[in-house]
């Protein structure tokens, strides 16, 4: 399944900069753009665990459109979760639990980012899966 078109203008944004170097750059500024999760909900069950940086994610969904807020103290983290938050906005949860987090290789940033990164960002990427089926699990029940 190909990334929905928000995700894919913001990939193709990315994959367009000249260098490794570059994407890193446009990946931070994109951090800016997060919409930060406030500290009092920052909480264990929203903490990404296995990453090196804290990183919390917040994934809803109403109306059958997906929301995601996120915090991170690193800015290469934090604008990985831009990415998907601003990615994946307004979708509804079945295009993103059907999407495989592969898409990123469209960018280069797989190759920009260390190791560590990578295992982030696919541990956030599960992670917002996980929250967006129990999301719509308990407004199924």
């Amino acid at each position: 399944m190909s990334p929905p078109a928000p995700l894919l203008a913001l990939l193709q944004h990315i994959g367009q900069a000249p260098d490794p170097r570059q994407k890193l750059k446009l990946l931070v500024q994109l951090s800016e753009k997060l919409s930060l999760l406030p500290v009092q909900d920052r909480t264990p069950e929203r903490k990404v665990f296995g990453c090196n940086t804290q990183v919390y994610v917040k994934s809803s969904v109403f109306d059958q459109q997906v929301s995601i807020q996120g915090w991170s103290d690193a800015f290469v983290v934090q604008g990985l979760l831009a990415l998907l938050s601003r990615g994946f906005e307004g979708c509804a949860p079945q295009t993103i639990l059907r999407l495989e987090p592969s898409f990123i290789q469209e960018t280069g940033l797989n190759l920009s980012l260390t190791p560590s990164r990578t295992n982030g960002f696919l541990l956030i990427f599960h992670k917002i899966q996980m929250q967006i089926i129990q999301a719509c699990y308990e407004t199924s029940v």
